[in-house]
Protein backbone atom coordinates (compact mmCIF):
# COMPACT_ATOMS: atom_id res chain seq x y z
CA UNK A 1 0.00 0.00 0.00
CA UNK A 2 1.30 3.68 -1.09
CA UNK A 3 -0.52 6.63 -0.87
CA UNK A 4 0.57 9.65 -2.40
CA UNK A 5 -0.45 13.32 -1.90
CA UNK A 6 0.11 14.84 -5.38
CA UNK A 7 1.10 19.02 -5.11
CA UNK A 8 -1.58 19.65 -3.29
CA UNK A 9 -3.39 23.29 -3.22
CA UNK A 10 -5.72 24.86 -0.88
CA UNK A 11 -7.73 27.55 -0.28
CA UNK A 12 -10.32 29.01 2.08
CA UNK A 13 -11.18 32.33 -0.02
CA UNK A 14 -8.38 34.42 -0.06
CA UNK A 15 -6.73 32.70 2.25
CA UNK A 16 -4.23 30.11 0.65
CA UNK A 17 -3.74 27.13 3.77
CA UNK A 18 -2.25 24.14 1.20
CA UNK A 19 0.29 25.60 -0.85
CA UNK A 20 1.56 22.94 -3.61
CA UNK A 21 2.36 20.37 -0.74
CA UNK A 22 3.74 16.35 -1.52
CA UNK A 23 3.66 14.00 1.38
CA UNK A 24 3.74 9.77 0.53
CA UNK A 25 2.52 7.46 2.82
CA UNK A 26 4.05 3.86 2.88
CA UNK A 27 2.46 0.53 4.48
CA UNK A 28 3.98 -0.64 7.46
CA UNK A 29 5.78 3.09 8.25
CA UNK A 30 4.26 5.96 10.55
CA UNK A 31 4.51 9.37 9.94
CA UNK A 32 3.78 12.31 11.99
CA UNK A 33 2.06 15.63 10.78
CA UNK A 34 2.89 18.33 13.19
CA UNK A 35 1.98 22.10 13.00
CA UNK A 36 0.79 25.11 15.00
CA UNK A 37 -2.89 25.65 15.12
CA UNK A 38 -4.44 26.73 11.77
CA UNK A 39 -1.29 25.10 9.73
CA UNK A 40 -3.44 23.36 7.62
CA UNK A 41 -3.09 19.83 8.97
CA UNK A 42 -7.31 19.25 9.08
CA UNK A 43 -7.38 20.66 5.57
CA UNK A 44 -4.57 18.27 4.26
CA UNK A 45 -6.17 15.16 6.36
CA UNK A 46 -9.69 16.22 5.05
CA UNK A 47 -8.42 15.83 1.52
CA UNK A 48 -6.65 12.52 1.71
CA UNK A 49 -9.61 11.22 2.79
CA UNK A 50 -11.71 12.70 0.40
CA UNK A 51 -13.27 14.99 2.34
CA UNK A 52 -12.57 17.74 0.90
CA UNK A 53 -11.43 18.47 -3.19
CA UNK A 54 -8.19 20.47 -3.12
CA UNK A 55 -8.03 23.58 -5.51
CA UNK A 56 -5.14 21.71 -7.57
CA UNK A 57 -3.23 18.32 -6.89
CA UNK A 58 -4.50 15.04 -6.26
CA UNK A 59 -4.45 11.92 -3.77
CA UNK A 60 -3.23 8.68 -5.47
CA UNK A 61 -3.81 5.19 -4.04
CA UNK A 62 -1.47 2.62 -5.15
CA UNK A 63 -0.89 5.04 -8.37
CA UNK A 64 -4.32 5.27 -8.89
CA UNK A 65 -6.87 9.06 -8.44
CA UNK A 66 -8.46 8.47 -4.94
CA UNK A 67 -12.30 7.60 -4.94
CA UNK A 68 -15.45 6.80 -3.27
CA UNK A 69 -14.16 2.84 -2.80
CA UNK A 70 -11.01 3.68 -1.06
CA UNK A 71 -13.08 5.07 1.47
CA UNK A 72 -13.79 1.44 2.81
CA UNK A 73 -9.72 0.98 3.03
CA UNK A 74 -9.23 3.99 5.34
CA UNK A 75 -9.58 4.49 8.75
CA UNK A 76 -10.35 7.74 9.97
CA UNK A 77 -10.26 8.93 13.81
CA UNK A 78 -11.17 12.60 13.82
CA UNK A 79 -10.24 15.14 16.66
CA UNK A 80 -14.21 16.03 17.06
CA UNK A 81 -16.07 13.01 18.60
CA UNK A 82 -18.35 11.54 15.98
CA UNK A 83 -20.09 8.83 18.17
CA UNK A 84 -24.24 8.93 18.39
CA UNK A 85 -24.62 9.58 22.19
CA UNK A 86 -27.71 7.91 22.56
CA UNK A 87 -27.21 4.89 20.36
CA UNK A 88 -26.00 1.41 22.09
CA UNK A 89 -21.91 0.97 21.69
CA UNK A 90 -22.04 -1.98 20.47
CA UNK A 91 -24.97 -1.38 17.81
CA UNK A 92 -23.27 1.51 16.43
CA UNK A 93 -19.72 -0.26 15.95
CA UNK A 94 -22.22 -2.86 14.07
CA UNK A 95 -23.40 0.03 11.79
CA UNK A 96 -19.87 1.56 10.99
CA UNK A 97 -18.67 -1.53 10.02
CA UNK A 98 -21.40 -2.22 7.51
CA UNK A 99 -21.13 0.97 6.55
CA UNK A 100 -17.05 -0.16 5.86
CA UNK A 101 -18.86 -3.43 3.85
CA UNK A 102 -18.44 -5.59 6.79
CA UNK A 103 -21.31 -8.40 6.87
CA UNK A 104 -23.74 -7.98 10.34
CA UNK A 105 -21.86 -11.04 11.73
CA UNK A 106 -18.67 -9.89 11.24
CA UNK A 107 -19.14 -6.66 12.04
CA UNK A 108 -20.63 -7.66 15.21
CA UNK A 109 -17.55 -10.14 15.83
CA UNK A 110 -15.00 -7.13 15.05
CA UNK A 111 -16.57 -5.15 17.72
CA UNK A 112 -16.91 -8.08 20.43
CA UNK A 113 -13.29 -8.30 19.26
CA UNK A 114 -11.92 -4.63 19.48
CA UNK A 115 -14.16 -3.60 23.03
CA UNK A 116 -12.38 -6.25 24.61
CA UNK A 117 -8.31 -5.47 22.84
CA UNK A 118 -8.86 -2.08 24.15
CA UNK A 119 -9.87 -3.09 27.78
CA UNK A 120 -13.32 -1.49 27.24
CA UNK A 121 -15.70 -4.75 26.85
CA UNK A 122 -18.25 -3.98 29.67
CA UNK A 123 -19.46 -0.85 27.68
CA UNK A 124 -20.88 -2.80 24.92
CA UNK A 125 -24.04 -2.58 25.56
CA UNK A 126 -23.82 1.15 27.61
CA UNK A 127 -24.42 4.21 25.44
CA UNK A 128 -21.57 7.00 24.87
CA UNK A 129 -23.16 9.54 26.80
CA UNK A 130 -22.64 7.16 29.86
CA UNK A 131 -19.12 6.87 29.38
CA UNK A 132 -15.95 9.15 30.03
CA UNK A 133 -14.23 11.09 27.57
CA UNK A 134 -10.99 8.42 27.85
CA UNK A 135 -13.35 5.40 26.99
CA UNK A 136 -15.58 7.29 24.48
CA UNK A 137 -12.03 7.81 22.58
CA UNK A 138 -11.14 4.21 22.67
CA UNK A 139 -14.84 3.34 21.11
CA UNK A 140 -14.09 5.39 18.35
CA UNK A 141 -10.68 4.52 17.91
CA UNK A 142 -12.46 0.40 17.47
CA UNK A 143 -14.96 2.43 14.62
CA UNK A 144 -12.14 3.58 13.41
CA UNK A 145 -10.43 0.08 13.13
CA UNK A 146 -12.94 -2.34 13.01
CA UNK A 147 -12.74 -2.90 9.23
CA UNK A 148 -9.26 -3.40 8.99
CA UNK A 149 -8.02 -0.17 7.26
CA UNK A 150 -4.98 -0.02 4.88
CA UNK A 151 -4.96 3.69 5.41
CA UNK A 152 -5.60 4.86 9.72
CA UNK A 153 -5.70 8.50 9.86
CA UNK A 154 -5.55 9.40 13.75
CA UNK A 155 -5.97 13.19 14.60
CA UNK A 156 -5.45 14.18 17.80
CA UNK A 157 -5.54 10.83 19.37
CA UNK A 158 -4.31 10.88 22.94
CA UNK A 159 -7.19 13.30 23.60
CA UNK A 160 -9.08 12.01 26.55
CA UNK A 161 -6.51 9.48 27.65
CA UNK A 162 -4.54 9.03 30.35
CA UNK A 163 -0.86 7.54 30.47
CA UNK A 164 -1.73 4.17 30.58
CA UNK A 165 -4.51 4.40 27.96
CA UNK A 166 -2.11 6.54 26.14
CA UNK A 167 0.72 3.41 26.06
CA UNK A 168 -2.17 1.05 24.88
CA UNK A 169 -2.79 3.11 22.03
CA UNK A 170 0.62 2.92 21.22
CA UNK A 171 0.88 -0.62 20.94
CA UNK A 172 -2.78 -0.56 18.74
CA UNK A 173 -0.45 1.28 16.22
CA UNK A 174 3.00 -0.77 16.42
CA UNK A 175 0.35 -3.61 15.82
CA UNK A 176 -1.23 -1.80 12.97
CA UNK A 177 2.39 -0.56 12.17
CA UNK A 178 3.33 -4.86 11.63
CA UNK A 179 0.38 -5.39 9.76
CA UNK A 180 1.54 -3.41 6.91
CA UNK A 181 -1.00 -0.60 7.43
CA UNK A 182 -0.11 3.39 6.34
CA UNK A 183 -0.67 5.56 9.18
CA UNK A 184 -0.74 9.12 9.41
CA UNK A 185 -0.95 10.72 13.35
CA UNK A 186 -1.83 14.40 13.43
CA UNK A 187 -0.77 15.17 17.04
CA UNK A 188 0.34 18.13 19.35
CA UNK A 189 1.87 15.60 21.68
CA UNK A 190 5.69 15.38 20.38
CA UNK A 191 7.05 13.04 22.96
CA UNK A 192 4.03 10.34 21.42
CA UNK A 193 4.90 11.49 17.95
CA UNK A 194 8.31 11.27 18.67
CA UNK A 195 8.13 7.80 20.37
CA UNK A 196 5.32 6.18 17.85
CA UNK A 197 6.62 7.50 14.15
CA UNK A 198 9.33 6.29 11.68
CA UNK A 199 8.52 9.85 9.50
CA UNK A 200 7.87 13.48 10.54
CA UNK A 201 5.94 16.17 8.21
CA UNK A 202 6.04 19.49 9.81
CA UNK A 203 3.29 21.94 8.09
CA UNK A 204 4.38 25.58 8.36
CA UNK A 205 3.29 28.59 6.23
CA UNK A 206 1.19 26.20 3.83
CA UNK A 207 4.17 24.20 3.26
CA UNK A 208 6.02 21.47 4.56
CA UNK A 209 9.31 23.07 6.30
CA UNK A 210 10.00 19.47 6.96
CA UNK A 211 9.46 16.07 5.73
CA UNK A 212 11.45 13.05 6.14
CA UNK A 213 12.62 10.66 8.81
CA UNK A 214 13.39 11.26 12.37
CA UNK A 215 16.66 10.05 12.14
CA UNK A 216 17.28 12.79 9.28
CA UNK A 217 15.97 15.49 11.51
CA UNK A 218 18.22 14.43 14.59
CA UNK A 219 20.93 14.39 12.23
CA UNK A 220 20.31 18.06 11.12
CA UNK A 221 19.30 19.04 14.91
CA UNK A 222 22.34 17.23 16.82
CA UNK A 223 21.62 18.73 19.94
CA UNK A 224 18.05 19.63 19.65
CA UNK A 225 15.15 17.40 21.49
CA UNK A 226 12.19 17.55 18.82
CA UNK A 227 10.33 20.17 20.44
CA UNK A 228 13.08 22.36 20.40
CA UNK A 229 13.58 21.58 16.56
CA UNK A 230 9.81 21.68 15.86
CA UNK A 231 9.66 25.09 17.50
CA UNK A 232 12.30 26.24 15.68
CA UNK A 233 11.04 25.53 12.25
CA UNK A 234 7.66 27.01 12.85
CA UNK A 235 9.05 30.37 13.70
CA UNK A 236 12.94 30.70 11.10
CA UNK A 237 14.16 27.96 8.78
CA UNK A 238 16.13 24.97 9.43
Amino acid sequence: MNIEIQQVSHSFGSHRVLDNVSLQLEGGSVTGLLGLNGAGKTTLIRILNGMLTPDSGMVLWSGQPFCDADRRRLGYLPEERGLYPRMRVDEQLCFWGRLKGLSASEAAQRATAWLQRLGIPEVARRMPLQLSKGTQQKVQLAAALLHDPQLVVLDEPFSGLDPLNALLLQQVVAELRSRGAAILVSSHNIAFVESMCDRLAVLHDAHFCFNGTLDALRQQCPEKTLNEAFLQMVTCDL
